[in-house]
């Protein structure tokens, strides 16, 4: 998957689509040992393997990324976990049980899930769509649009709603890049880091010698947190420890601390807290007033501006249900950042940083002169924003039972429908034959020759395995 090979066709392997995703979340190579070590190359190469060592890989590199992303586990053998549970206990991963405190229970075995899910469907459309002779850029673009979207998309936005992005703007796609009319980007880690130092009040430049602890290198330390800060290179993992590290022992002078005490004085706190914050924190984008559950039913029925202080609180009728939904968006958006928190959004950020520069040099322009990436990501939102909406209804069961006619889920039904409907992937293909016809390529409109006739779209299929089993 690497730009500029033109001769390169049809879609990626399977090793080389996990390793891209390993790579770009900046995943270091794991250590497998002297004479493993060939087969995890072979594997990334797309080279003939036998089953065991694929499902050796594979396994090795979801066990890997998984506690890359949250190095609490002490799982060694997550997906052997996952994949066990998924056949003896099917019923737990249609929901999201939450704990006492209402954060999502077993989340690494969820997110663990989602990669063999991800996996496995690519397997699957792979093996059912044969588009060997067609160029690799056409075939990508249509797989970005008819899977890699929709799916990410959703599921993205399944996270923010339950609050696994902590410190972001609750509105706003902050993983995305912000494509500007005069042609410059700002890309989701220079967002991330300009969302830390609003809360600091600081420069990160100026704090060089908090993460650097010798003081001898703080002059090259500065130097990386300003190109970090405003250019498209992002830290590697090894700067990003240093960061989220030091980031509970900063002080945050315009960050929001849950006061002690019953709901009427945090209400109380977080209203004075908004208006000492002016415009900015108010906007709708920031912590999602009016996107999910109002927090106040003004009389005169304007949802237009949020109206701060005891008096103005009391004369909006504040609702039950919504003033601990805004005490709690305010304490996740505003809080001090705690070290896996500025982790995890610092490699969320860094993942669609590295894909959204690489699509960017794979596509190119149209004949406008726009970024194909751009195409990319404002579909991206769109689904997003479709799914955010209504996410207390995309778990499996809620979806099964969802009417499809609901106008805010056309689109997702439309584009995604086949994520929630296990049993009928061949939604999903007849979606990736239609993406390949619309893109012209170099040699012509060539279709698609595939493995499945186009008047059998309904039937019942299961998925294959993928690499894991």
């Amino acid at each position: 998957m690497v730009a500029g090979q033109k001769e390169q066709r049809g879609l990626p392997s399977n090793g080389e689509a996990l390793d891209f995703v390993c790579k770009c979340f900046g995943m270091p190579a794991p250590d497998m040992g002297r004479k493993r070590y060939t087969t995890l190359a072979r594997f990334r190469r797309g080279e003939e393997m036998s089953r065991s060592n694929i499902v050796e890989v594979a396994r090795c590199l979801g066990n890997k990324l998984a506690r890359h992303f949250c190095p609490g586990i002490h799982e060694s053998k997550l997906v052997e976990r996952v994949l066990a549970e998924r056949r003896s206990r099917p019923d737990k991963f249609l929901e999201w049980p939450r704990n006492s405190d209402g954060t999502p229970a077993d989340l690494p075995g969820y997110l663990v899930l989602d990669l063999i899910d991800f996996m496995e469907r690519y397997d699957d459309l792979a093996f059912r769509v044969d588009c060997d002779a067609l160029p690799r850029r056409q075939v990508l673009w249509a797989l970005a649009t008819s899977f890699i979207v929709p799916f990410v998309a959703t599921k993205l936005a399944v996270y923010a709603r339950l609050g696994l992005f902590q410190g972001t703007s609750w509105g706003r796609a902050w993983y995305l890049p912000q494509f500007h009319p005069d042609g410059t980007v700002t890309w989701p880690v220079n967002h991330v880091l300009a969302l830390w130092e609003d809360l600091l009040a600081k420069k990160l430049g100026d704090l060089a010698h908090k993460f650097d602890s010798t003081g001898r290198h703080l002059d090259t330390f500065r130097r990386e947190i300003n190109r970090w800060r405003s250019s498209a290179i992002p830290p590697d993992i090894s700067k990003i420890e240093i960061l989220s590290k030091a980031a509970p022992r900063l002080d945050y002078p315009r960050a929001f601390e849950l006061p002690p005490g019953d709901i009427g004085k945090q209400f109380e706190a977080c209203c004075q807290f908004l208006k000492q914050r002016g415009d900015r924190a108010t906007d709708p984008n920031e912590i999602g007033i009016g996107m999910l559950i109002p927090f106040y039913a003004p009389a005169n029925g304007n949802t237009s501006r949020l109206r701060l202080g005891s008096s103005a609180a009391a004369g909006s009728q504040p609702s039950p249900a919504g003033i601990p939904d805004l005490i709690k968006r305010v304490a996740e958006r505003f809080g001090p950042p705690t070290e896996q928190q500025l982790r995890t959004n610092l490699i969320v950020a860094v993942g669609f940083q590295n894909v959204f520069r690489w699509s960017r040099g794979v596509f190119g322009k149209d004949y406008f002169g726009t970024d194909m990436a751009f195409a990319l990501a404002q579909d991206f939102v769109a689904i997003q924003n479709a799914v955010f909406l209504c996410a207390g209804r995309f778990t499996p069961n809620e979806v099964a039972n969802a009417s499809s006619s609901d106008p805010q889920l056309r689109e997702v039904y439309s584009r995604a429908g086949w994520l929630f409907r296990r049993e009928q992937p061949m939604e999903l293909y007849q979606n990736f034959r239609d993406a390949l016809a619309s893109v012209p390529n170099e040699i012509g409109r060539t279709p698609a020759q595939t493995k499945c006739a186009p008047d059998v779209v309904r039937r019942v299929i299961p998925i294959r395995p993928g690499p894991w089993e």
